[in-house]
């Protein structure tokens, strides 16, 4: 047996947003169609995908995800 993870995958970052929120909110789109099975070891760091639903600079509304790294990490009591 091989120890793996089973990861969902999201597009780039909406550049417009990116750049309007002077790289701030990395906001995503889920790939449904893309998960992906990866050995544990490949793995470099963990982040969470927040659900949110933002007016894109384009005026489009739709479902994204933006990125949190280490959530929860400053109220975590070790």
């Amino acid at each position: 047996w091989k120890d793996v993870a089973i990861v969902s995958m999201f597009s780039l970052p909406d550049k417009d947003l990116l750049d309007l929120s002077c790289h701030t909110v990395s906001s995503c789109q889920l790939e449904e169609d893309d998960i992906r099975i990866i050995d544990l070891k490949s793995i470099l760091s963990v982040v969470g995908m927040i659900p949110h639903k933002p007016t894109l600079p384009s005026g489009v509304t739709e479902d994204h995800y933006f990125m949190v790294e280490k959530p929860g990490l400053d109220i975590a009591t070790f």
